[in-house]
């Protein structure tokens, strides 16, 4: 049987691909990662203007989430 070097190549290509779609995903993956502490400051901004805005829906919502970090 003769070694056919048409298939190394094509086999390499292949390979090649899936690498670089690697590298792609990591590169979109990290870029949004990024993006996290402009999250975080909107989501601040939101939580002050709401509780700023409903004083009273924002009293009830902080008594939740501190009731359930009690139950932790």
């Amino acid at each position: 049987m003769k070694f056919d070097p048409d298939w190394i190549i094509a086999i390499e290509g292949i390979l090649f691909a899936i690498f670089a779609s690697a590298v792609v995903g990591g590169i979109i993956i990290s870029s949004a990662s990024m993006n996290f502490d402009e999250g975080a400051k909107k989501g601040r901004d939101d939580g002050i203007i709401f509780c700023m805005e409903t004083p009273k829906e924002c009293k009830t919502t902080y008594d939740y989430l501190k009731l359930q970090e009690n139950q932790k």
